[in-house]
């Protein structure tokens, strides 16, 4: 079947009708992000649905990529105007566990009636229950949720997913539910750039601030002399969790190696190598790698 839709999603990538109406889909996207007046004809709207929702069937990235290019413009252009689609965007999301978006939908289209069969309810229902952790008040993609059952079994996880498909997010998550819960640990982030230390302090200081916690959990970003607080999350480059290794006896409960696809010279690789190595880690996590440290 899956074959059959390829052939059926190529052919209708190429045809002429297609060309067309996502060439008006475009055009009318355009106008109203620069604010001139557009319009649309319902049969392109209903021609680029219907094809949407075989793109999303496949696996394949680039077929994923240009449904998720079509269904964004279509919510953005017609959403108010054809409801089909946004009912259209809901199954879609459902279908591939992709719950944040319809969040994001539902604040978007307030008043969206959409009466689907009882069976699909139900399954909508029951994945977004699956989805769902008590932990969090979020509901999670497919991908976040099996990477938050890995990171439960507190072992060694590494994973690799595309740009904000939600890794950093969630592993940044189960750091400090953690925490929190625990008598007092250290957890040690590190990022490959100076702008990272603050893109990632920053999400720390969100994630804490949404368990009513900030105050709970220090966030170090910088070596410092005096103590560290009982709960701390260390966010630095090699460099500078090297210099905190260096200055005294400081052991981690958790090592998150974020972006480490990024790490790529030889002297910095070495380097991050010589930082696991002084604590002698038992596990690990990368970009996320998470993982659960002892001193051996």
């Amino acid at each position: 079947m899956s074959e059959f839709i390829r052939k059926l999603a190529e052919t209708a990538l190429n045809s002429e009708g297609y060309i067309h109406s996502s060439n008006e889909l475009f055009r009318s996207y355009v106008k109203k992000m620069t604010g001139d007046s557009y319009d649309i004809d319902g049969s392109d709207v209903r021609k680029l649905a219907s094809i949407v929702q075989y793109l999303y069937q496949l696996s394949d990235r680039n077929f994923r990529e240009e449904g998720n290019a079509v269904l964004s413009m279509l919510l953005e252009v017609c959403g108010n105007q054809h409801p089909e689609v946004v009912g259209i965007a809901r199954r879609i999301f459902s279908d591939s566990g992709d719950f944040p978006n319809i969040n994001l939908i539902n604040r978007t289209f307030p008043k969206f009636e959409f009466k689907y069969s009882f069976l699909t309810e139900a399954e909508m229902e029951f994945k977004s229950e699956l989805n769902s952790v008590k932990e969090l008040d979020f509901s999670l993609t497919d991908f976040q949720r099996l990477l938050w059952e890995d990171l439960t079994t507190e072992q060694d996880v590494l994973t690799v997913a595309p740009t904000s498909a939600g890794k950093t997010h969630v592993i940044l998550s189960y750091l400090v539910n953690t925490i929190l819960r625990s008598d007092g640990a250290f957890a040690a982030v590190i990022v490959p750039t100076r702008a990272l230390i603050t893109e990632v302090a920053n999400k720390l200081h969100e994630i804490t601030s949404a368990y009513g916690s900030a105050e709970k959990i220090e966030i170090c970003t910088v070596p410092k002399e005096e103590a560290y607080g009982d709960k701390t999350v260390f966010v630095m480059t090699q460099e500078r969790l090297f210099e905190v290794l260096q200055r005294g006896d400081v052991s981690f409960n958790y090592l998150f190696i974020d972006e480490a696809h990024n790490i790529s010279d030889n002297s910095r690789g070495v380097l991050l190598h010589l930082t696991i190595e002084k604590r002698e880690c038992k596990n690990i996590c990368v970009n996320g790698i998470l993982s659960n440290i002892e001193e051996g």
